[in-house]
């Protein structure tokens, strides 16, 4: 039953909601369908939003530029950018 949900997660591009309580394998199931879909090659990005700060969250999501706002003293890659052509898997611990 498990890996036959796995397995037609890891076969489409869609975006995948995996729910449950603490405990419940909700990362393994995440990488499963990762490693085992045609993205496998490409970065795995595990992001536990619990621990962004709420003002730094959408800078560690998308990014960004040198001198875009004040303090931006460089240009960084955010989650979803490390992630390209692979998946990113965001989990609230």
């Amino acid at each position: 039953m498990f890996f036959d949900a796995i397995a037609k997660a890891a076969s489409t591009s869609v975006t995948t909601l995996i729910t449950g309580r603490v405990g419940q394998a909700k990362n393994w199931f995440a990488r499963a369908i990762h490693y085992n879909s045609p993205r496998s090659s490409a970065p795995f990005v595990p992001v536990n939003c619990g621990a962004i700060r709420e003002n730094y969250s959408k800078v560690n999501l998308f990014g960004q530029h040198q001198g875009a706002f004040t303090g931006a003293t460089e240009t960084r890659a955010g989650f979803f950018q490390t992630a390209d052509g692979g998946r990113s898997f965001l989990m609230n611990q």
